[in-house]
């Protein structure tokens, strides 16, 4: 800066006449000391200035890195968490499959049509994507259809649906885990105290609920692999906006969340 200055002292010596003279008639002379030190203050505005703005845009682009790292990271970990289903999902089906070729039922190539639309559904859904909540629907009823081949009687299910819209967008393959959790666990054949779904989007907002009567014969001692990835999916698609709640009862489980579009 040093150097600037002198520089520009020297040529301010050259043109003194526009330069360094003030007053109505130039008879006053800017002295040596002044314009080096006016010459000093503006280079020191400027040098502060370019040094904000560089520290400015700095702060902007880690930011920005920062934040596309987070987005990767999340879009990675939803896809992760939705591998995690299709194969829980697809075990599940093929055990109930098999048991119906085993028994050499004529519900099998139907079980097995149904189950190629549910696995299409599920492969070309991306992740990172929102579907429609009428092709969540339409996929929920694919799965039931499913089920009902696993029984020789009717299935005991009462499934409301109440939408103002039926294409508010929403992560794909958010609905199926208490529904799959539901057959896995409870009595689906009772027609006194049938499984009752409720699918509400009102005002932007979604209200998921399952209450089903409890098997107290198929007890299984996993950890409930399908709702921990449900509840994960819920934090990282809908942060701070969704509630998520179970009630394991004496006879009855029930399970719901509430997710603001």
């Amino acid at each position: 800066m040093i150097t600037a200055m002198g520089i520009k002292y020297g040529t301010a010596l050259l043109f003194d006449d526009i330069v360094l003279r003030y007053g109505e008639n130039l008879e006053k002379t800017i002295t040596p000391f002044y314009y080096l030190l006016y010459t000093a203050m503006v280079s020191a505005f400027f040098i502060f200035l370019g040094a904000s703005l560089r520290l400015a845009l700095n702060s902007y682009q880690q930011e920005l890195l920062r934040k596309t790292l987070e987005s990767e990271k999340m879009s990675a970990e939803l896809s992760f968490l939705k591998s995690q289903i299709s194969p829980h999902f697809l075990f599940n089906s093929l055990n109930n499959i098999y048991s119906l070729t085993y028994h050499k039922s004529d519900k099998a190539p139907e079980a097995i049509l149904k189950l190629a639309d549910i696995m299409r559904y599920m492969i070309q859904e991306n992740p990172d994507k929102l579907v429609s909540l009428n092709d969540e629907i339409t996929y929920l009823k694919n799965y039931i259809a499913l089920q009902q081949l696993r029984f020789k009687d009717p299935l005991a299910l009462e499934l409301e649906i109440n939408a103002d819209d039926l294409n508010y967008r929403i992560m794909p393959l958010l609905l199926i885990s208490f529904l799959e959790n539901a057959f896995k666990h409870g009595i689906v054949t009772d027609q006194e105290h049938p499984m009752y779904i409720l699918i509400e989007a009102l005002n932007s907002r979604l209200h998921f609920k399952i209450s089903n009567l409890k098997s107290l014969v198929n007890k299984d001692e996993g950890k409930g692999i399908g709702l921990e990835n449900l509840q994960r999916r819920l934090a990282l698609g809908y942060p701070n906006k969704h509630t998520f709640n179970i009630q394991n009862g004496e006879k009855f489980y029930t399970s719901e969340f509430f997710v603001y579009l």
